[in-house]
């Protein structure tokens, strides 16, 4: 009968043994029997390829990762090895062809499933003999960053470029020249029994944090906007300007607005000049939702039109407004126009509404108070402009 001392060091072993083939690295389809391809390949990196780095500064998103240089180019080669040890002959004699990696890049990407590591490999199919390629494959893989070492970003990238070698085993056939060079060797092709691609990493159902343009920078939208004050019964107009970049719009303002307010119908005009920041939101594509806050500084004046109205003749007022609004809008392209097409409304609430009017030409503040804007519904239409890569 083993004690409990006997039986405390068995359930260690099991844990440890577990924990060790949970780190090995997945075995390709083919591995027990051979290789899935009995063609002999080298495998051979391009210098530039192999000193490919990432680096990470502590400044950076996600801000708790501590600075480090992820190796991403010998990553890179150990990930092509491994599977290529199992999805091609090992090379005793002279080699059938060569497997070059030309290039690699690393980066980091975000959605509302969490933090990315990314990488794209450009691989080259050659053979002796032969200056030009037989084939090219530009092959991308992904890993889920968990936690926020720095021994966990290479992580990440170390399941990223294990993708992307994965990625290049299954297409290797798809590809014209590699189909010719395997029939040359009388290798058949596999079709749907070729190397397995990897598991697609788990992506957010909804409310995706809007990123980057298909053109992978930032976008300048300009936007015209016109609407209905709801309170005050105003019909205001306005540009816009900012720029979009990932989750975060910045936009600057200039409105006009004017039309009759309160029991006496005095008229009202009102100049905003100021500016916005808001998040945007992606829920599905082409849909975008903000929210935010902005700042408006208010050059007001008003008009009796009735000699009930407490106010005679005209007066005037100025202060700083602010605001917060919610944004529904529509984002769509052409195929012919570089830029896209933005279409939505927006609701926007007054934090303060209320400004002291005096006599034109005497000291703002000297006389009665009017709410000069409230709840605010309006029609923003717009275009933006790709900035570049």
């Amino acid at each position: 009968m083993r004690t409990g001392r006997q039986w405390s060091w068995l359930v260690l072993a099991l844990l440890a043994g577990t924990a060790a083939r949970a780190a090995e690295p997945p075995e390709a389809p083919g591995a027990a029997s051979g290789p899935a391809y009995p063609l002999p390949l080298a495998l051979r990196v391009e210098p530039g390829a192999l000193a490919a780095s990432y680096a990470h500064s502590s400044g950076q998103a996600p801000a708790l990762l501590e600075s480090t240089v992820v190796p991403v180019g010998p990553l890179a080669l150990e990930a092509h090895r491994l599977v290529a040890a199992r999805a091609y002959a090992q090379a005793g004699g002279a080699p059938a062809g060569e497997l070059v990696l030309e290039a690699v890049e690393g980066f980091l990407d975000y959605d509302a499933a969490g933090w990315r590591a990314r990488v794209r490999h450009d691989v080259a199919l050659r053979v002796p003999g032969q200056e030009a390629p037989l084939a090219r494959w530009r092959v991308e893989g992904e890993g889920l960053l968990l936690g926020v070492g720095a021994g966990r970003l290479e992580a990440a990238f170390r399941a990223a470029s294990t993708a992307a070698a994965r990625w290049l085993a299954h297409d290797f056939e798809t590809a014209p020249g590699a189909a010719g060079l395997l029939g040359s060797r009388g290798v058949a092709l596999l079709g749907e029994q070729r190397p397995a691609p990897p598991e697609p990493l788990a992506r957010a159902p909804r409310y995706e944090l809007a990123g980057r343009e298909e053109a992978g920078g930032p976008a300048l939208p300009v936007e015209l906007l016109a609407g209905l004050t709801g309170v005050s019964d105003l019909l205001q107009v306005g540009v816009r300007a900012g720029v979009q970049w990932r989750w975060l719009l910045l936009e600057a303002a200039y409105e006009r607005s004017s039309g009759e307010v309160g029991i006496h119908a005095d008229r009202l005009e009102q100049t905003r000049f100021g500016a916005d920041a808001s998040a945007v939101l992606r829920p599905a594509d082409g849909l975008e939702l903000g929210a935010g806050l902005g700042l408006r500084q208010v050059e007001a004046t008003t008009e009796a039109t009735s000699f009930s109205s407490p106010w005679r003749g005209s007066s005037v007022a100025s202060g700083l407004l602010g605001s917060a609004f919610l944004q529904a809008r529509l984002v769509f392209g052409h195929a012919q126009v570089p830029g896209k097409f933005r279409a939505g409304l927006e609701v926007r609430q007054a934090l303060g509404g209320s400004m002291t009017f005096g006599a034109e030409g005497s000291t703002p503040g000297a006389g009665a108070s009017r709410t000069v804007a409230a709840t605010e519904l309006s029609l923003v239409v717009g275009y933006q402009i790709p900035l570049g890569e």
